[in-house]
């Protein structure tokens, strides 16, 4: 231990000495701003006002430019004094070129408007390209990294269901669904644990009982102005991102008031059913000379998330023998489940940012809920066993998220640093969670076939529900908490060599804390304890040869499932929940704790410290450099 405790601070040392060093030389040596003077400005579109993200800003045969942000903004330090050929370029418009003077020790200040490039043909058939995707776009041509845009007006032209459909339309990656309902990001093929999900740069704390992934269900797509899905690990990113990052970015005021609604309604052809609807509220305004904006978003959303749903168990059997052609597979367990789920979700958010020369700054605060209620009726056919069985889950289930950041941006002389504070923080709670099962022993007629697909075998099913008694019940509370807090520094200083070579070195520092807490628990009915119960109030139940309670004392006469599986299959029979949560609330004293459940429970706490330092370097106009280096140190409880 002894030793340990000496060798960390020579780590510590070999590690970040040579940065230090090394900022120090390159800002010495080759300061970006020396004998110079320094262009700044924005790009916007000639006609509309409107900023373009993502346009190339060049100074003519020279590697010395940059690309203007999300405001349309741009800064160029270090230029030589003297004249100079400036060059604007972004997809979809004309390039613009302009002449300046630069002066040392001096800023001069532009405001490109660019042309949209139009072509004339005597005839032809024109396919719209919104101009928020030509932003994205743009974006993508001047990112250092493999990175993917959706824009915002791409989010508002497409009818996704929330954040995680939106993503899903990028290429290379896929998502997870949940009863239809896109849900988890899965980038390069990775589980969606290892994808990091931020929201304006902050981590989102997992929502899952098991893993680290983010469900972005609950995220709806209304609230943001875009998505950044980063596909390559750059020193700068989040060391544990091995799959990719996902940054989704809530909007910004725009100028002036305004105010955006937006409703939908539809009708479930599954279910058979309207009500379902869709709607978001945004007001905005800017203050003070447009200095100040202030965004206020809000959003509503009910689905019916109902499915029919058909899974089976397959076994090796033997090789084909004689005159077969095939090698016999056999079905284990067929499984039919006809789920009924409605999902109510609330998304509320507030945007600040302030403008004041060469800085900004940016507050921002979300909240996110969905509301799950949820009965399961399945039908299993244990063909292994000769069982068919009957279970019944009734569940409500709400995710709740909550994120604040404050973000500040500063464009100095020498270097442009960014810093960034904030918290997170996600519930999982599962207050009801009720399971029951009831089974048929001896369940098939003679002659069973299990060889020839699922559809065969409810042909063999007896089906005879007055043998068909309850087996037990469990219930299963749960409560998951996840808190996150971030606090981040980066420092971008630009420098070159000539006029051919030209760099930014960017260096900067994370710490991370992350506290976690699982709390489940499961009380269940012993072995012969619903039996028990059943001889004891015989004059409440119907038994099952005096000995146990018979399934029809929960049966739903209401039940209907209607087209199930498209007429397919049938699920003629269904269990009610009230009646099963009734049991429970009359004998929860009889449901024994199971702890090894209990084994599950736990509180855990995670801090990650992080420090890089990289560079990007353009030699002349066509090629990039980016080496770089990252530390992580990880240490968990």
């Amino acid at each position: 231990m002894a030793q340990q405790r000496c060798l960390r601070p020579l780590q510590r040392r070999f590690v970040y000495r040579p940065v230090l060093a090394a900022l120090i030389v390159l800002f010495v040596r080759f300061p970006a701003d020396a004998a110079g003077g320094r262009i700044a400005g924005t790009v916007s579109d000639a006609k509309t006002g409107e900023a373009l993200v993502g346009a190339h800003v060049m100074l003519q045969g020279t590697a010395i430019g940059t690309s203007t942000n999300i405001d349309g903004k741009f800064a160029i330090p270090g230029i030589t004094a003297g004249s100079h050929t400036l060059v604007a370029t972004y997809l979809g418009y004309k390039k613009h070129t302009e002449p300046v003077q630069i002066l040392a020790d001096s800023t001069l200040f532009l405001d490109i408007r660019l042309q949209l490039d139009v072509v004339q043909f005597e005839e032809v058939t024109v396919t719209a390209q919104l101009e928020g995707q030509v932003q994205a776009i743009n974006q993508q041509l001047t990112s250092n990294t493999i990175v993917t845009v959706v824009s915002s007006d791409r989010i508002k032209e497409l009818p996704d269901q929330n954040a995680a459909e939106s993503i899903a339309r990028l290429p290379g990656v896929s998502i997870q669904r949940d009863a239809g309902e896109g849900q988890k990001v899965v980038v390069r093929g990775l589980a969606p644990k290892f994808t990091s999900i931020t929201l304006n740069g902050v981590r989102i704390p997992s929502t899952d009982a098991a893993d680290r992934s983010v469900d972005l269900s609950m995220i709806s797509s209304d609230i943001l102005s875009g998505i950044e899905v980063f596909k390559a690990l750059t020193p700068d990113k989040d060391g544990d991102a091995v799959g990719g990052s996902v940054n989704l970015v809530l909007k910004r005021a725009p100028s002036g008031l305004r105010g955006d609604f937006r409703g939908q309604t539809g009708y479930n052809q599954q279910r058979k059913e309207l009500g379902q609807y869709r709607a978001g509220l945004n007001l905005s305004e800017r203050f003070f000379e447009d200095q100040l904006g202030v965004l206020i978003t809000t959003s509503m959303q009910r689905a019916n998330r109902g499915s029919d749903r058909l899974s089976a168990d397959y076994v090796f059997k033997r090789e084909a023998s004689g005159a077969e052609t095939r090698s016999i597979i056999q079905i284990e367990n067929l499984n039919l489940a006809y789920r009924s789920e409605i999902r109510d979700r609330y998304g509320a958010g507030a945007t600040l940012d302030y403008s004041a020369g060469n800085s900004e700054l940016f507050l921002s605060t979300l909240f996110s809920k969905t509301d799950r209620d949820q009965v399961t009726r399945r039908k299993r056919y244990q063909v292994g066993s000769f069982w068919t069985e009957y279970d019944l889950t009734d569940r409500e289930q709400s995710t709740r998220l909550l994120t604040t950041s404050l973000r500040g941006e500063h464009k100095l002389d020498f270097a442009d640093i960014d810093w960034q504070a904030a918290y997170a923080n996600s519930l999982q709670d599962m207050p009801h969670s009720h399971y029951g099962r009831f089974r048929e022993v001896g369940a098939y007629n003679d002659g069973l076939i299990d060889d020839q697909g699922p559809s065969v075998i409810p042909q063999f099913a007896k089906n005879d529900l007055a043998s068909t008694w309850f087996l037990h019940a469990t219930f299963n509370p749960q409560r998951v908490v996840d808190q996150e807090r971030d606090l981040q520094l980066n420092v971008t200083i630009p420098y070159r060599f000539g006029e051919d070579i030209a760099g930014t070195l960017k260096a900067g520092g994370k710490y991370r804390g992350k506290d976690r807490t699982r709390d489940v628990t499961e009380y269940m009915t012993p072995f012969g304890e619903t039996d028990r119960i059943g001889q004891a109030n015989r004059d409440k139940f119907t038994l099952y040869r005096n000995q146990s309670i018979l399934i029809e004392n929960f049966a739903d006469p209401g039940f209907r499932a209607d087209n199930f599986l498209g007429g397919q299959y049938e699920m003629p029979f269904g269990l009610h929940p009230d009646r099963l949560n009734d049991f429970y609330t009359a004998y929860k004293s009889r449901y024994g704790l199971n702890r090894f459940v209990e084994l599950d429970d736990y509180d855990a706490g995670e801090k990650v410290t992080a420090g890089y330092l990289m560079t990007s370097v353009n030699v002349g106009e066509e090629l990039t450099i980016l080496p770089g280096i990252r530390y992580e140190h990880t240490s968990t409880s």
